[in-house]
């Protein structure tokens, strides 16, 4: 265990450091403050707080280590101003290096500030009265330090910014001028700045903690702490301008330059580099209020909520597109989609966020049909039986009439709420096994708060005239289906995406949710304020550090569909004319047919057709033959299309298709997002909700998050 005193804990670089120090195992904190009150409504409650009055006590707790924050910090040089300059950086600060005088081997990081070199970092030039009486503090450090075994170095952190912050700094005020009516003044801004990370300068003072040997023996040696980078304040608002794409309001000049401003602070940082540390965040990363993980529907509808805001926002996407499961494909001149999706929103926002969609949209009416031993049944087929055998017909009739009066039952699974339904014959030949095929459970494994209104419960009345005609009316729960005329169904997301600012092939390895950093797979770090995530709950889970066993246990219990869409590409335009269709044979495998030429011509080449099969099922089940062989194999030996016809096959699989409603899923899913929010992680979309959620409604769980950052 180390022991560790800090001074300065309330302030704006000890407050971030003690947040992420007190999760520490091995480190025992011990803060030196003047204001307990506040002490203990700011920092951690595991803290020992340690009243400025009663220093003497410092001496008896072995401290190990001692990072000095404590500091008057201002650019003015009046009475006032001065008598606190000397009453905090020199006299608190040499009576607490008396009371430690009899610490052995003591290790003691000094924070000094880059105002103390005004024209060059290797030059000691106090810019400022409070930075001359920080270096007016070494040679008393160095008296103290020489009369004990002390190893002590002097850190010199340069513009710091991000973190929690009760007051504003320079990128604060270049943020709040984005799209601002009202112009921000600022000075001509050419002064040259190397912004450096609270993340990172914390991460600095870490390194030495945990790493001692690479300072031991070290009296008074400086390190100048940044980026080695250096940006004018013109360029950081071109930075947010970027990162926004948004317009800065700066009255450039507005203000004049600050007396004894300096004009270029950057740090030479090879000495930092040759112990072993070197800053990870950059600018562009370090900015950013509010990561959104997953540039999905629901991700892109919370950068949109986001970019009304003068904040900075940026979405971190594994793939190379935005979309998720709504995103397009092409192949040699065909456009497929991951899955069936059409839109028949009834949602306000999120049809007039679709009608703006370039190139126009294809309004269809809904024809949906289902494959039933080789028989084209119009749907629902509950109550459209016309072309089933007479005996079949009656054995279905006669289940109906039968069933109990569902308001007097009780029923604790899908398989029961099926057969209350629609009767047994009907429930075990159609729905049941498609809940095989869709849902890769059996029905007596599900609960029914899912089902809503995707099924069509008809009255016995319907079913009886839909087995005498096929001239029944429509019953699908939408009367529209629409969809891009170009682009695919992403399409309709392409605006949500160009306004955004989005990382690409950015997947997310690590989460930190005490420095409250992202870490991707190729070593980017992007620090935070808020963090959302559209990801399914068990892959963030998995990218958190200590996570409760409660909650590891919750998410063994939360199941989804995962599955195939094997895309056919067809010379012919002579296919069904169903824009989607249900297989309700076992014999095939696929539990979904739709045509994505029928969408859109510009799905698919003139004179040619497409159709895309839906195969749920775990990842490696089949091989690729059996996969064609078991979906358009059959299609073939049924004559629905023609082997000659098809130009060629594409195979395509996701790992996640649709939350599955077995009897924990409850309990387990508020367990883990309970967990989840606790930790600063909001989630939002189907698998953040995990919940059954069609695009439009996975659109609208991101565009409702709260507009704060």
């Amino acid at each position: 265990m180390k022991k560790i005193l800090i001074t300065g804990a309330t302030g704006f670089v000890g407050q971030n450091l003690c947040r992420q120090f007190a999760s520490n195992k091995e480190y025992e904190l011990y803060c030196v403050v003047r204001n307990t009150e506040k002490a203990k409504n700011v920092l951690p409650k595991n803290l020992r707080l340690v009243d400025a009055v009663k220093l003497d006590l410092v001496s008896s707790l072995g401290i190990d280590y001692v990072v000095h924050l404590a500091s008057c910090l201002t650019s003015r040089d009046d009475t006032e101003s001065m008598r606190s300059i000397l009453d905090v950086n020199i006299r608190f600060s040499t009576e607490l290096l008396d009371v430690l005088k009899d610490c052995k081997c003591l290790k003691f990081i000094n924070l000094g500030s880059f105002a103390e070199y005004k024209s060059n970092p290797g030059i000691p030039e106090p810019a400022y009265l409070y930075t001359a009486a920080k270096q007016a503090f070494r040679p008393i450090l160095d008296y103290y330090a020489a009369n004990g075994e002390w190893s002590y170095v002097h850190l010199i952190p340069y513009t710091i910014y991000g973190g929690e912050n009760n007051q504003k700094k320079l990128i604060d005020y270049v943020r709040e001028s984005l799209d601002a009516p009202v112009p921000v003044k600022m000075s001509p801004g050419y002064q040259v700045s190397d912004f450096i990370h609270i993340n990172d300068v914390i991460g600095c003072i870490r390194f030495l903690i945990d790493n001692p040997q690479k300072w031991n023996g070290q009296k008074g040696e400086v390190y100048h702490l940044g980026t080695g980078r250096g940006t004018s304040i013109r360029e950081l608002a071109r930075i947010f301008e970027q990162a926004t794409k948004k317009k800065t309001n700066i009255e450039w000049g507005g203000l004049p330059y600050r007396k004894r401003d300096i004009m270029h602070a950057v740090a030479p940082i090879s000495k930092l580099k040759d112990l072993g540390w070197q800053a990870k965040i950059k600018l562009e990363n370090g900015i950013v209020d509010t990561l959104v993980v997953g540039a999905g529907i629901s991700g892109l509808g919370a950068l949109h909520t986001l970019y009304r805001k003068p904040i900075v926002a940026k979405g971190l996407e594994k793939s190379d597109t935005y979309g998720g499961l709504c995103s397009s494909f092409s192949v040699n001149g065909f456009r497929f989609d991951r899955f069936i999706h059409l839109s028949f929103s009834n949602i306000d926002e999120v049809n007039v966020l679709f009608s703006e969609v370039e190139g126009g949209i294809n309004r269809h009416s809904p024809n949906p049909s289902n494959l039933y031993k080789g028989r084209w049944i119009k749907h629902p087929s509950q109550n459209n039986l016309y072309v089933l055998d007479d005996e079949e017909k009656k054995t279905i009739i006669d289940d109906f009439k039968k069933r109990p009066d569902a308001s007097t039952v009780k029923v604790k699974n899908y398989e029961e709420w099926l057969r209350v339904q629609f009767g047994d014959y009907f429930a075990e030949h159609f729905p049941m096994v498609y809940t095989r095929k869709y849902w890769m459970k059996e029905a007596k494994d599900l609960r029914t708060e899912w089902v809503g209104n995707r099924i069509y419960q008809p009255s016995i009345e319907e079913v009886i005239a839909g087995s005498k005609s096929e001239d029944t009316r429509i019953t699908y729960y939408a009367k529209e289906m629409r969809y891009p005329k170009t682009g695919g169904y992403q399409h309709f997301l392409s605006k949500l995406a160009e306004e955004s600012n989005i990382a690409y092939k950015a997947e997310v390895q690590h989460i930190d949710t005490i420095k409250r950093e992202v870490t991707t797979i190729d070593g980017e770090v992007y620090p935070y304020r808020r963090l959302i995530s559209s990801l399914p709950l068990p892959e963030i889970v998995k990218m958190l550090d200590d996570v409760p066993e409660e909650v590891m246990t919750a998410v063994s219990k939360l199941e989804t569909t995962s599955g195939y869409h094997v895309s056919i590409a067809l010379k012919t335009k002579n296919i069904p004319p169903y824009l989607w269709w249900y297989i309700y044979d076992e014999d095939n495998i696929a539990s979904r047919v739709y045509s994505p030429s029928m969408k859109s011509e510009g799905n698919a080449p003139e004179g040619c057709s497409s159709l895309q099969m839906e195969v749920y099922c775990k990842e490696n089940e089949y091989n690729e033959q059996e996969l064609l062989d078991r979906t358009v194999g059959k299609l073939v030996n049924q004559g629905i299309i023609k082997q000659d016809d098809i130009l060629f096959t594409h195979i395509g699989f996701e790992k996640y298709a649709n939350v599955i409603f077995p009897e924990p899923i409850y309990y387990a899913r508020k367990t883990v997002r309970d967990y989840l929010s606790s930790v600063g992680i909001d989630t939002i979309g189907r698998f953040g909700e995990w919940d059954y959620l069609w695009s439009d409604q996975s659109l609208v769980s991101g565009l409702n998050i709260k507009q704060t950052c």
